[in-house]
């Protein structure tokens, strides 16, 4: 699947209620001043790895990016933060993805 928008609408809703809360778990944990959130469609548009994701991007004020999809955490930072998010006990999808199982609790 190359873009989002070959994902169901069930399938693209419960992804854009993962983004909020995967932004949500990001407020807590790094308390950023904000975000750029989105999704390049196509390869015109900047998108060199055709798969269906959504960029979460925290930011700070007093960092402005060249661009507004550069990794301001480096590689790693933002790896053991991820690991953190998905590891979290109560970091589960109350609802599941039409016509996928639920996500077991950790």
């Amino acid at each position: 699947m190359a873009t989002i928008y070959e994902l169901s609408i069930g399938e693209q809703k419960a992804l854009w209620e993962l983004v909020g809360e995967v932004r949500d778990r990001l407020l807590t944990g790094l308390k950023p001043d904000g975000f750029n959130i989105g999704f390049n469609d196509g390869l015109a548009a900047g998108q060199t790895v055709p798969h269906a994701h959504i960029h979460v991007i925290p930011r700070r004020t007093w960092r402005r990016p060249r661009s507004a999809w550069r990794n301001p955490l480096g590689h790693r930072k933002q790896c053991t933060i991820l690991e953190e998010i998905a590891d979290a006990p109560d970091f589960r999808r109350a609802d599941p993805i039409p016509g996928e199982p639920p996500t077991p609790a950790r």
